[in-house]
């Protein structure tokens, strides 16, 4: 009896091991038991921008994420983030990633919805790019953006994702990860 438990122990506790998988959420789908995203973080150090997850608006499946700054804020530049990160693992050898969403606005004012990117090296930022010159105002329903880097070897992280730095509602749904032309899933 003292084996048939020992063993039982030893397999519940290996079970976690053999079943994790890495969860990329990037439709925002997937929840932690706070309700909030798996895998996204919001930036938001001025605390100027409210963050949530919208369950009436989304391109597909039931969730996207809203950005949108608090009314009384004042009249200085800021900016809101949503953020997510990849490993080195995923990366080594590998040439160009390609960062693709969608996002919708509603009366965006002083400022546009857009996404970003952050090539991260040893203590250095390596590249950065963002899609702010094709960033989305006004009301506009969904529209595709996406952005590219190459990479290099010195690259042992890459952040991205949702960026608001105007007035007014942005929804971000539906990112897509390329390495070297592969969808990441």
């Amino acid at each position: 009896m003292k084996k048939i438990l020992t063993a039982c122990i030893a397999l519940a506790l290996a079970m976690p091991v053999f079943s994790q998988k890495i969860i990329r959420n990037y439709s925002f789908e997937y929840l932690d038991a706070l309700g909030k995203p798996i895998s996204w973080a919001p930036q938001n150090s001025d605390g100027k921008y409210a963050f949530s997850l919208d369950t009436l608006v989304a391109r597909t499946g039931k969730l996207s994420v809203l950005i949108k700054r608090k009314t009384d804020t004042g009249p200085e530049k800021t900016i809101g983030l949503c953020n997510t990160v990849i490993t080195r693992p995923l990366l080594a050898g590998k040439k160009k990633i390609t960062i693709t969403a969608y996002i919708k606005t509603e009366n965006v004012t002083e400022g546009v919805a857009s996404i970003w990117m952050q090539l991260n090296g040893n203590g250095r930022i390596v590249a950065d790019k963002n899609s702010d010159a094709h960033g989305v105002s006004g009301t506009k329903d969904w529209t595709q953006h996406t952005i590219e880097l190459p990479l290099s070897e010195e690259v042992a992280s890459i952040g991205f994702g949702c960026k608001m730095s105007g007035k007014g509602n942005a929804w971000f749904d539906d990112f897509e990860v390329r390495v070297d032309g592969v969808l990441l899933e």
